[in-house]
């Protein structure tokens, strides 16, 4: 998993409204959401999941690794994706299934509350 260095520079987030309106009918806690994007290292390594996940690596996880494993288990999406442009851009995001249910993007230091087919047909810079 690569992407951007979180543990350097601030998470950008889009609004609780804009969260909620983006989640709605999916039962996800969005205050949950919002906990586990501004959680740190310490908060993180509380979940079984994320703890299983840092035994695993060799090196120690950075905190933006480990706050992809956590915000997989809170969308319970099916695991953390990762796709690279022609110009080495990287983005990851949780896979929901589908092309078109709404997940949670990192790309070039944001944070993107949107589909992956959306999102990819923006930025054409991935394909």
């Amino acid at each position: 998993m690569r992407g951007f260095n979180f543990n350097r520079y601030p998470l950008k987030m889009p609004s609780y409204k804009s969260m909620e309106s983006h989640f709605a009918g999916m039962g996800i806690d969005i205050q949950e959401v919002r906990n586990t994007l501004e959680a740190g290292r310490k908060v993180l390594l509380q979940s079984e999941a994320v703890q299983k996940f840092e035994k695993g690596c060799y090196f120690p996880p950075s905190v933006y690794e480990l706050r992809l494993v956590a915000m997989n288990i809170v969308l319970r999406g099916h695991g953390i994706v990762g796709i690279k442009s022609k110009r080495n851009q990287y983005a990851d995001y949780i896979n929901m299934g589908d092309t078109y249910v709404p997940t949670i993007i990192w790309y070039n230091g944001m944070c993107h509350f949107t589909t992956v087919g959306d999102f990819m047909e923006k930025r054409r810079e991935l394909d």
